[in-house]
């Protein structure tokens, strides 16, 4: 992990996993709405990672 951010979880890898997700929350026929911290849009990505890993304690 060098400099906070992992090579898995880059934007490379996060453009193919909202794609795919947007595409889930439509066939559901549900509205997506990605998270904003101050404005700014969160690496929705790092951040499912982030909550899978805490669900494991």
């Amino acid at each position: 992990m060098a400099d906070g951010e992992d090579d898995e979880i880059s934007p490379l890898y996060q453009a193919p996993f909202i794609g795919k997700l947007s595409t889930f929350y439509r066939e559901m026929a549900m509205k997506l709405k990605l998270p904003k911290f101050y404005g700014h849009p969160l690496n929705f990505l790092k951040l499912m990672e982030i909550s899978d890993q805490i669900r494991w304690l």
